[in-house]
């Protein structure tokens, strides 16, 4: 009977412990399954917000290639004030090519006045893309179709200034965007082929009649970037 009793006694001991919380192990439990649950939403804002970030680098870079290709629409291939392309003969006795690229007095973007003048232009800062040669850095930041450098909106609607380097104040370019341009002569028979700036059959093709070839590279050099990969590259074919 008094073995019985005892049993009884502890029955309700260990009843009454139960009913006052957890045990040990059941919080560890209860710990690793918040702690996976809070990983795994960590995991899945983290994944949403790359995902966001790159399409809208995606759409900043389509839209700043489109601005230069919107930029050509109304350009003449080559520069009808200077008389296009043309040779003339050095001291040396060598031909010259002259009209292809920047003319006299153009170092502005608002100067650019024909297609040729874009080929090594650089909207932006460095570094530029591998396999680029940069002839000028003619902005310090991207252009838009009017020639004009896009400037930086901040999150409220408004433009930010920085230091103009002479006491003033001066719209800030967009941060980290460049455009880079390359401008080729093609192949009128073989639109894959490049051919010389100076290419000219004689009695049959003079030197400005040729297809013209425009490459726009897009780059984003992020703050914490060491480099600045191309975000997009796209080309299009402007005939003769």
């Amino acid at each position: 009977m008094l073995a019985a009793r005892r049993t009884i006694r502890t029955h309700r001991l260990e009843r009454a412990r139960s009913a006052l919380g957890f045990t040990l192990i059941e919080t560890m439990l209860a710990v690793v399954i918040l702690g996976l649950g809070v990983v795994v939403i960590l995991r899945s804002m983290m994944t949403f917000l790359q995902t966001n970030i790159w399409s809208t680098h995606s759409a900043t870079a389509g839209y700043l290639g489109q601005e230069i290709r919107e930029l050509t629409r109304n350009l003449p291939r080559h520069d009808v004030f200077s008389g296009g392309l043309y040779f003339t003969i050095d001291a040396g006795g060598d031909t010259v090519l002259n009209g292809w690229g920047l003319e006299t007095g153009e170092i502005l973007p608002e100067d650019i006045d024909d297609i040729d003048d874009l080929d090594g232009l650089a909207f932006g800062t460095p570094p530029a893309p591998d396999g680029f040669d940069v002839t000028q850095w003619m902005a310090t930041g991207p252009i838009n179709a009017f020639g004009s450098i896009i400037e930086q909106t901040l999150h409220d609607g408004t433009v930010s200034m920085v230091d103009d380097g002479e006491g003033g104040q001066e719209a800030e370019a967009l941060r980290g965007w460049s455009q880079f341009i390359r401008v080729e002569k093609l192949d009128p028979y073989d639109l894959s082929t490049v051919v010389d700036n100076a290419a000219f059959v004689a009695g049959v093709r003079p030197v400005d009649a040729y297809p013209l070839r425009v490459t726009v590279i897009v780059t984003y050099n992020g703050v914490w970037a060491d480099q600045a990969p191309a975000s997009t590259e796209f080309s299009w074919i402007i005939p003769p």
